[in-house]
C-alpha cells in the first residue's frame, strides 16, 4: 500500500476543511509521476544530443521513443481516471466524474 508524503496529506486535509461543493484535487498514481520524470529526463536527454549535433537519425529515433513513452503515460492515467470514475459512479450513481474522463479522452484522441 503507498504511503501518503507530507505534502499529500496536507493537501487532502486542507480539501476536508472546504466547501463539500468544492471539487477534489485529483490524486495520480505513483507510477504516472514516474512515468512523467522518466519522460522529461528522456526528452532532455534528445535536446542534449540536439543541441551538440547528434546524427539525424539516431535524433529521430529518440523522438520516437519520447512519443511512444508519453503516449503509454496518457494510456495509463486514462485507465486509472476511469478505474476511479467508475468506481465513483458505482458507490454513488453520481456520473458527473464519468461524463468529464470520457469528454476528455474523445478530446485527446481527436487530436
Amino acid at each position: 500500500m503507498e504511503q501518503k508524503t507530507k505534502k499529500e496529506v496536507s493537501a487532502l486535509a486542507a480539501h476536508q476543511e472546504r466547501d463539500p461543493e468544492q471539487k477534489a484535487p485529483t490524486e495520480y498514481s505513483i507510477e504516472v509521476k514516474h512515468r512523467i520524470n522518466r519522460n522529461l529526463g528522456h526528452l532532455a536527454r534528445v535536446k542534449k544530443m540536439i543541441d551538440s549535433g547528434d546524427d539525424f537519425s539516431r535524433v529521430m529515433i529518440q523522438l520516437a521513443a519520447v512519443r511512444a513513452a508519453l503516449s503509454s503515460t496518457a494510456n495509463e492515467l486514462m485507465r486509472g481516471e476511469m478505474d476511479q470514475a467508475l468506481l465513483e459512479a458505482h458507490e454513488t450513481d453520481n456520473t458527473e466524474r464519468l461524463d468529464n474522463a470520457f469528454s476528455s479522452m474523445r478530446k485527446y484522441f481527436s487530436k
